[in-house]
């Protein structure tokens, strides 16, 4: 579940994506590119966080070695960039989930993307039924 945060498949919709590509280029990628997308790469990239986290060592240049502050300002610099991906995820699950659902059924309206959450929100206003086609393109957004 934590991978997909890391994600653009989560903010616009891995189906969207794919609709994109098969609008620009004339075909579907495959099985393998939404897996990768959506989940192996997200995996890949957490784990190389953690493992430099834990493995870091004093940082060398020839002879000369760098001064432990500029790593703590390396490392403070790099989580100005990631923090806010986890911190959003709280706020949007503690703001827009409905409190009445279970927390597994909050867990999932996570992983709607936005757009959906939008056309959702705006046919519900409207009062009309949300049909969508995950196999039509998106020339309508």
């Amino acid at each position: 579940m934590f991978v997909c945060f890391f994600d653009f498949a989560k903010v616009y919709g891995i189906n969207n994506l794919v609709n994109d590509i098969r609008t620009n280029l004339g075909f579907e990628p495959n099985y393998f590119f939404r897996f990768a997308w959506k989940i192996l790469c997200p995996v890949i990239v957490i784990s190389l966080m953690i493992l430099s986290l834990t493995y870091s060592d004093e940082l060398k240049y020839g002879d000369y070695l760098f001064p432990s502050w500029s790593m703590i300002f390396g490392w403070c610099l790099n989580m100005t960039f990631i923090l806010p991906i986890p911190i959003v995820m709280i706020y949007v699950f503690i703001r827009y989930s409905d409190r009445k659902k279970s927390f597994k059924e909050r867990i999932k309206f996570l992983f709607i993307p936005t757009i959906t959450k939008r056309r959702l929100k705006q046919q519900n206003e409207n009062g009309s039924e949300f049909i969508m086609s995950s196999l039509s393109p998106i020339s309508y957004v």
